[in-house]
């Protein structure tokens, strides 16, 4: 490829040709994946200057390449991938081969749009949280179906773990001789593998062990020899990588799985109550409401950080409805009286 380059003119060679050529070159050094990417774009872009019968870089203006990146724009990310690669083409020509090229560095970079989060937070009493478990028993006729989803439902509320670190639960994290959950999820270390360490240890309710030794015995594990043993003590409920909840072909439920079945809870509740569905209704709602529950009575925002497993208390404030105004007025309160 040397020996052929050095005998072409770059001066007078037109910029797709040169962009052809600079991209062979390329691709010998870069990385695999990056030259797959690069030079697909590189070829596009030579094509659509052929088109337009861009003849000398001197032809070429800033227009081209916005022309070129117009039907990108709704996409930030692949607008900028092409940006950049188009850049390090022609900068590559510009440094490698000595061909003038104008000035282009005023395309700016597709800003990624920021999407607004809605500030209404749902936050649900104590009462509000009994009576949707009690309207969700009505919800499903099969009783295992119906046992498993109440069990999904109380281990947010009284564990408040998030959806994800449900999903992940398996049969080994329970350890019925210390009454505790493992928790795998945000802040778990992964094997190579992509499998998900456990990180903390929950306390379980007599009721919750209860429940989980019921919900395995009809559900998980086939275990007919000692019917009164509990089927968590089964070795094969220590093999690891067992899911705790499943469909009825064995398959574990996922994030999206659990969220349906909260929502649909949720959802069911305040048609009973006659009340329209108020936005962020979702299963993280629970986990809020119970924080702000246990804090409007401590009053001690360490112990719901804890609670929570957040690293910092800023995020806990926000969890439980405290804003900056209700600090300022705490400040401003006449503690003279």
């Amino acid at each position: 490829m040397g020996n052929i380059s050095q005998n072409i003119d770059y001066q007078n060679t037109t910029p797709d040709q040169l962009i052809f050529l600079k991209s062979a070159e390329n691709e010998q050094h870069m990385n695999k994946n990056t030259a797959i990417a690069y030079i697909r774009i590189w070829v596009e872009f030579a094509e659509y200057l052929d088109s337009v019968e861009v003849l000398s870089f001197d032809d070429l203006s800033k227009s081209h390449i916005l022309h070129f990146l117009k039907k990108y724009k709704m996409k930030p990310f692949a607008y900028n991938q092409r940006r950049s690669a188009i850049f390090k083409i022609l900068n590559d020509i510009k440094d490698d081969y000595g061909v003038g090229i104008p000035k282009l560095e005023s395309i700016k970079r597709q800003v990624k749009s920021q999407t607004v989060k809605s500030t209404d937070r749902l936050f649900l009493s104590r009462k509000a949280l009994k009576e949707i478990r009690e309207t969700a028993a009505c919800l499903y006729e099969d009783r295992i179906i119906r046992e498993r989803n109440l069990l999904i439902y109380d281990l947010l509320q009284h564990t408040m773990m998030r959806v994800d670190e449900v999903a992940l639960i398996q049969l080994c994290d329970i350890n019925l001789g210390s009454k505790r959950l493992g928790v795998r999820g945000k802040g778990s270390s992964s094997d190579t593998e992509g499998n998900r360490a456990v990180n903390a240890y929950l306390p379980l309710s007599p009721k919750l062990v209860e429940q989980l030794i019921d919900y395995v015995r009809c559900w998980r594990i086939k275990y007919k020899e000692d019917p009164c043993k509990p089927y968590l003590d089964h070795p094969l409920t220590l093999h690891r990588g067992i899911p705790l909840f499943t469909s009825r072909r064995g398959n574990a439920l996922g994030v999206s799985s659990i969220k349906n079945i909260i929502n649909e809870m949720i959802k069911r509740y305040y048609i009973e109550i006659g009340k329209p569905l108020p936005r962020n209704h979702g299963p993280h709602c629970i986990r809020r409401s119970v924080a702000t529950t246990i804090y409007n009575k401590k009053r001690d925002i360490i112990l719901i950080q804890r609670m929570l497993r957040h690293a910092s208390h800023a995020t806990t404030m926000k969890y439980i409805g405290v804003d900056e105004g209700e600090i300022e007025a705490a400040f401003l309160e006449d503690r003279d009286g």
